[in-house]
């Protein structure tokens, strides 16, 4: 049975999308399975040789290799029996403010100073006043431009 067969790039890159696609369907499914409290088991061998004796008659250029596997190898491992824990609950400031940053939050290039700003105005509700803060950052304070004629 050992035949070496040309395909395209294209060819290899179509399996491995479509590979990829079902396997992230059937986890997708499982976890919906799961949550929803059923349960279900992987597919057995005479299950997968049904799907390959679609293949051959739906295909008839691919029905010889198709009906050479008889019944196919489970590619898929079983999903993963660890679950993903909840995220933390939100830690409280001062007078029970929320802090709003999670672990699960990553930080983008606005995040910090929205992250600044929330600090000054809980520092000026408590009373801290902020005084002798950092000027507003590179852009020189209040009033911002940055360059100067």
């Amino acid at each position: 049975m050992g035949k070496n067969v040309i395909v395209s790039e294209e060819t290899l890159r179509d399996l491995l999308e479509a590979h990829a696609s079902l396997c992230a369907w059937y986890y997708a499914l499982w976890n919906a399975v799961r949550d929803a409290g059923g349960s279900a088991a992987a597919p057995d061998g005479p299950a997968r040789a049904a799907f390959i004796g679609r293949i051959a008659a739906d295909y008839p250029e691919l029905a010889s290799v198709a009906r050479a596997l008889g019944e196919p190898r489970m590619f898929v491992p079983p999903p993963p029996t660890v679950t993903i824990p909840p995220p933390p609950p939100p830690a409280f400031v001062g007078a029970g403010e929320p802090v709003i940053h999670t672990a699960r939050e990553p930080e983008t290039a606005v995040e910090p100073a929205t992250a600044r700003a929330r600090e000054l105005e809980r520092l000026r509700r408590s009373g801290s006043g902020g005084a002798g803060g950092d000027g507003g950052g590179a852009g020189g304070g209040a009033g911002g431009g940055g360059i100067s004629s």
